[in-house]
């Protein structure tokens, strides 16, 4: 009896003198937060009570406050079909239904996931379906479908062989006029005694004599078996 009498004093001189009124009103208005667990409401409803002086009457107002006060409005509706609901029922009956809504949440999420991941297989299934493949035409020299409607080059003739179904930049036949071209410069070039004219062939180098410029001629030495040797004047001299 001494012991809670002290205890009972030990209370009023750390908490000090409180208004109850008020400290009742902070009690009744005190409703579940958003993303509040269950737990943590009841906890924050007990506290309150401290300074409010309920007496006997404690468990039956924390009971109706957690019935006003909760989120969950089909816990609610179970709360007020109980018949004799005391505190300790409305606690076990408020954390079953919070701790199945978390259950059925997970579940739902976890098959929403897999309808997503089912959803997004199928799309990129007919994606892919869909989606033409490309090549690099050796025709065009495109990349284009494999088909030769797709084939700007079908049915066009080469400007370079004069061959149909092909264009001349990916022609890989030599074009006839420059092969005429290097034999001609060839047979000029094979006959020394004669007079050659630095137009006809491929300017490689000069020579300066006196102000006057005098052009020789050259050709791939690879496309004979020999030497090519060509009869110059140099100082009014012929020269090998």
């Amino acid at each position: 009896m001494v012991m809670s009498k002290v205890l009972e004093l030990m209370e009023k001189h750390c908490i000090g003198q409180t208004n109850v009124i008020y400290e009742r009103y902070c009690f009744n208005n005190r409703n579940q937060e958003n993303g509040e667990s269950f737990d943590e409401y009841l906890t924050a409803l007990k506290v309150l009570t401290k300074t409010c002086n309920f007496g006997s009457l404690k468990d039956e107002l924390i009971r109706d406050r957690i019935v006003c006060g909760i989120r969950d409005m089909g816990t609610r509706k179970k709360l007020l079909q109980e018949a004799g609901l005391t505190l300790q029922k409305c606690v076990n009956t408020s954390r079953s239904a919070e701790k199945t809504a978390t259950q059925m949440k997970a579940m739902s999420g976890k098959e929403d996931v897999n309808a997503l991941s089912q959803n997004e297989k199928h799309r990129s299934k007919d994606k892919n379906k869909n989606r033409k493949k490309l090549v690099d035409c050796k025709y065009c020299g495109r990349k284009h479908e494999r088909s030769r409607d797709k084939c700007v080059a079908f049915g066009k003739e080469c400007t370079k062989c004069g061959k149909a179904n092909h264009l001349a930049k990916v022609c890989r036949q030599e074009n006839p006029s420059s092969k005429k071209e290097k034999k001609e410069r060839i047979h000029q070039l094979g006959t020394p005694s004669e007079s050659q004219d630095s137009s006809e062939g491929e300017h490689c180098f000069m020579l300066s004599l006196e102000g006057s410029e005098e052009h020789v001629n050259n050709v791939d030495s690879s496309l004979f078996k020999s030497k090519i040797f060509a009869t110059m004047t140099v100082g009014g001299q012929p020269v090998r």
